[in-house]
C-alpha cells in the first residue's frame, strides 16, 4: 500500500492514521465555521468523492448541492464530483488527483 494506507494480515486495507488521532482531528474542527473564510481563499480546485458520506449533492445553505455553494463562494474555484470515490478518493484514485491537480493549474 502507499502513504496513507497499508494491507492488514487479513487483506483489507487500514488508514495509518490512528482511529483516536484521527478521532482528535474531527473533533478539533468540528466546530469551525469555514463559510465566512472561503472568499478570501485563492482559486482551488476542490474534488468531491461521489460516494462520499458527506452530503456533496444534499442543498446547502442557499438550497443548492454543497459543491455549487463552495464553488460559488471560493473565487475561482472549480468543484470536480469524482465518480465511484469515497471521502478517501486521494488514496482511492490518486493518479485522477493528480491529473486533475495538473490541469487545474495549467488553466
Amino acid at each position: 500500500m502507499e502513504d496513507g494506507t497499508r494491507l492488514r494480515e487479513d487483506g483489507q486495507v487500514e488508514l495509518k492514521c490512528p482511529p483516536e488521532i484521527e478521532a482528535q482531528f474531527f473533533d478539533a474542527v468540528r466546530h469551525l465555521d469555514p463559510w465566512p473564510m472561503l472568499p478570501s481563499m485563492c482559486p482551488s480546485l476542490v474534488l468531491w468523492g461521489a460516494e462520499s458520506h458527506l452530503p456533496v449533492r444534499q442543498a446547502g445553505l442557499h438550497g443548492r448541492g454543497l459543491d455549487r455553494e463552495v464553488e460559488e463562494a471560493i473565487p475561482h474555484a472549480r468543484t470536480v464530483l469524482v465518480p465511484g470515490t469515497s471521502h478517501f478518493l486521494p488514496q482511492e484514485r490518486p493518479d485522477e488527483v493528480a491529473r486533475l491537480m495538473e490541469q487545474f493549474l495549467a488553466d
